[in-house]
Parts: C-alpha cells; structure tokens; sequence
C-alpha cells in the first residue's frame, strides 16, 4: 500500500461543496466552487470548478424542467476558496493537516427571495460546521504500484469549526447588485486518531429516581478527564535477594504507601436540567446526605466501522461505575456577568446497593 501520501486539498474542497449544499433550501440555490474577477466596469469573469468528472466543462450548468421536458439555464452561487494555509504532519502512517481559512460567496441582491434563501442556507450550514465531526472517503492513485489500474481507498476523519458569516462588501456588475460575503472555516483532517466527540457522558445520582432507578442525565461537559494519584511517601523495603551484580547492588524496592482514582469534570449550570439543578444548590447547602450520597457515572464511546461507513457503540469502552462526590464548586469567584461553571471531583464508592 502506498505510504507518505498527503491528504488531497481536492478531496478537502469536495467536502465543503458537498456539506454547502446539504440545506433545506437546496430546491432553490446551488452552491458552485469557482473563482471571480472583474473584466471591465460591466462584466465579470467567473471559472467553475468541478468535481464530478474529469472531462465535464465547467462553464456550463443545465437543468431539466420537468414540466416543458426541456434544458434550462440555472444561476448558482460561486463560491470562492482561497489558500487554506495547510499545516501538515506527517509520519509513516498518520497523516494529518489543518486547514484554515476563508471562503467566499459572491451573492446577487436582485432576486430578494434567492437572497434570503441563500442567508438561510449559509447560516443553517455555519450552525451544522461548528464542532462538526464527520468521516469521508477517499481514493488515490497506488504510487508504489504504477501499473495497478486500482485506486486505493482511505477514510478521513475530519473535524470542522466554523466562525462568523461576514459581510464584506457591495460590488455591482452589469447594474446589478451583489454582496460578498465570507465565512471562516477551520478543517482538522487525519487518516488515524480518535476524537472526543465520539464520546458520551451521563450521570445520575441515588436520590433522583425514575421507576424505581437511578434517573441518568446526559451532560455535555465543557472538559472531562480521569486521574490517578499515587502518595509521594512511600514504603521502602530492602532487597532480599542475594546480589551478584555489581550494577544492581544499589537497586532496592519502592512501593507506593497509597494511591487514589478519580474522575472530574466542569459543567456549565442549567436550571432546566434537574442534576444540575441539585448540584448548584448542593454546593450552596451542604448536608451529610448530599456529602455520602451514591453517583453514577457513564461513559459511552463509539468507534468508525469502515464497513458501514457509521460510528457505533462500542461495548468493550464502555465504562460505568459508583462514586461519591467529593468535590462541587465554582470553578472560579463569580461575579456578574459571568455564568456559573462548576467543577466536579469524583472518587469510587463501594458497597452500595442501589440499582442503576
């Protein structure tokens, strides 16, 4: 298999077309990769690009009119990418690039209708882009066998931050009226490596039931995280073994006195959520049967089958577990303005009885 092959900008640009026009209003606009200049005070010169065959012409775009059966010409929206500015890391077998930057949408005022719909559409899509995860599929040419007419094939794994839709400026062409628009977008692309968005957290207490059981709250921690803590006394024992090396004869046994585990994370307090509720007012009201109180915690991480092309479950990284909650707090002095973010520690609790 082909190895120290770089993930293709052609296959990045692919990806924001095909993401540009999955929108509800699709029916309507249609977003074209391309490029625009001006010509004179009354033209421009626009260049499509296509992604669908190689020797497809790119100045042409043609729809069937289902009513009349015939041909008509259909306007679309360029869209303009400039440099990515890629910065790249690559190994034997990880390759991995972020892109960053602008892309550009040049959008006729005429049309009030075509306008507000493409707005609604760009927006939608700048919702969906923020924090996107999502997996594609790529082929390229086996270098390391010219004569194979097999492309190989790879899957991607990519995650997407969008910024502000902006509006830059007014052009008119022809006494037309367009307005340019550009929205930043920022696209982490690896072959390898795993994300946190691929995990799900919930957690429940024992005095919030629901039939009889602990009621689960999924939470969406702003961070999470596990420790170990191992005591810096230690005990030190020494060596028993009769030594015959020279090199070893200062070696003796070190073993930690004791160690701890934990698990924390910091959520942002939402009155809605009855968990978060209770955590906001236990921090505020501590009693003994808030401090000794049962909690549950559980982590569900889903892995990508290349067969289905789909995340799933994956049971053997599913964890769940008891714990008691040591600690509940701000994680800083509040002061107006500011909104309540709390950081919680938790440490395992044994022998409890109550059903999850």
């Amino acid at each position: 298999m082909a190895t120290n092959i770089n993930i293709r900008e052609r296959d990045i640009l692919k990806f924001i077309l095909d993401e540009l026009n999955d929108n509800k209003f699709n029916s309507k606009i249609q977003f074209m990769m391309g490029d625009s200049a001006r010509v004179s005070e009354t033209s421009m010169l626009i260049r499509r690009y296509t992604f669908d065959s190689e020797n497809e012409r790119m100045d042409l775009v043609e729809t069937l009119n289902e009513s009349t059966y015939m041909t008509e010409k259909k306007p679309y929206i360029i869209t303009e990418v400039g440099s990515l500015d890629p910065e790249f890391t690559a190994l034997n077998t990880i390759k991995e690039v972020t892109y960053a930057g602008d892309i550009g949408f040049l959008i006729c005022e005429e049309n009030v209708n075509v306008y507000r719909a493409t707005l609604y559409a760009l927006e939608e899509i700048r919702s969906r882009l923020i924090q996107y995860h999502k997996v594609i599929r790529v082929e390229y040419f086996d270098y390391d066998n010219p004569s194979s007419t097999t492309k190989i094939s790879e899957d991607i794994k990519l995650i997407v931050t969008a910024g502000g839709l902006r509006r830059e400026y007014i052009d008119r062409i022809n006494g037309k009226s367009y307005m340019y628009f550009t929205l930043p977008l920022t696209i982490m692309a690896t072959n390898y490596g795993e994300f946190a968005n691929q995990e799900t957290i919930s957690i429940g207490v024992s005095s919030i039931t629901e039939g009889g059981s602990v009621k689960m709250f999924d939470v969406e921690p702003i961070e999470w995280g596990w420790g170990i803590g191992i005591d810096t006394e230690s005990a030190q024992l020494l060596n028993d073994k009769d030594i015959t090396l020279v090199d070893n004869s200062e070696r003796i046994g070190n073993l930690p006195k004791s160690k701890s585990f934990a698990w924390s994370c910091v959520l942002q307090i939402d009155f809605r959520n009855e968990l978060l509720k209770k955590i906001f007012n236990d921090s505020r009201n501590r009693n003994t049967s808030s401090a000794t109180e049962s909690w549950y915690i559980k982590s569900v991480v889903k892995t990508y089958n290349p067969t289905t092309q789909a995340y799933e479950v994956d049971s053997t990284l599913t964890f769940e577990d008891e714990f008691i909650l040591t600690s509940n707090q701000p994680s800083e002095s509040i002061s107006k303005g500011e909104k309540y973010i709390y950081r919680l520690s938790f440490e395992p609790k044994y022998n409890d009885n109550v059903e999850v």
